[in-house]
């Protein structure tokens, strides 16, 4: 990428180099790019002894950016509450049920742009280093339409898991219904494994199921609300 000369002024019968002269011979090595002028005047017009001057430079690939995904649901898991109208903070409602609509858009794409070819001293190009461009995250009930964004084909619960974005039809818990799940407000169904602890709510379009018991809790249902074992309101039940 770098050419250094070495330059020695002629004495007793020697010849002065010409700019002309000076860049033959810099062809004759095999430096036909980037050949600095300033270099070659200063050459020519010198009567004392040159070391390592850079004679000539190559040009650096300019490098491209990366292509980039852009999520249109919050996909990463940083809840630890939410805030109510007076400021304080409800551990109860972690707001981490992503209910999304049939077409609505999830994922769409900033695409990759390519650098800029180089150059070495020789003349060769240098190619830049291709920029990544990533995949839309196609999972289960998604798909891409003719825009080149990932879209749900369904009503229910967007995630992004294991690199993939999927819409799920029913919100399935598989544990308790605490302060991990918070609060759930669902569009669809809701099958949950475990208990639903006290002061927590859950909401649904759809039908809720209740493997294990419901404590002292709220259980909002268009459908219908089945518990497989026991509710205990602790006289906190109401109509």
């Amino acid at each position: 990428m770098k050419a250094y000369v070495d330059y020695i002024p002629a004495q007793g019968c020697g010849t002065d180099f010409d700019a002309q002269k000076l860049i033959n011979k810099l062809k004759e090595k095999n430096v036909v790019y980037g050949i600095k002028k300033d270099s070659i005047n200063q050459i020519i017009n010198s009567n004392e002894v040159i070391e390592d001057l850079l004679i000539a430079e190559g040009k650096e690939p300019k490098p491209g950016t990366d292509g980039e995904l852009i999520f249109h649901f919050e996909h990463e898991s940083k809840h630890v509450g939410s805030f109510r109208e007076d400021g304080s903070m409800d551990f109860h409602d972690l707001d981490i049920v992503n209910n999304v609509n049939e077409g609505e858009k999830l994922v769409s794409k900033k695409e990759a742009v390519f650098g800029e070819v180089g150059k070495n001293i020789a003349g060769a190009e240098i190619s830049p280093k291709e920029p990544k461009d990533p995949s839309l995250p196609k999972g289960e009930n998604t798909k891409i339409n003719e825009n080149d964004e990932l879209v749900s084909t369904a009503v229910g619960h967007v995630s992004y898991i294991n690199e993939k974005v999927s819409v799920q039809k029913v919100y399935k818990v598989k544990g308790d219904v605490d302060f991990k799940t918070g609060n759930i407000d669902f569009v669809g169904n809701v099958f949950i494994e475990g208990n639903v602890t006290e002061g927590f709510e859950v909401k649904a379009k759809g039908e809720i199921h209740v493997r294990g018991n419901v404590e002292a809790s709220h259980l909002l249902s268009e459908g219908d609300i089945i518990i497989n074992k026991n509710f205990i309101g602790k006289s906190k039940g109401e109509d």
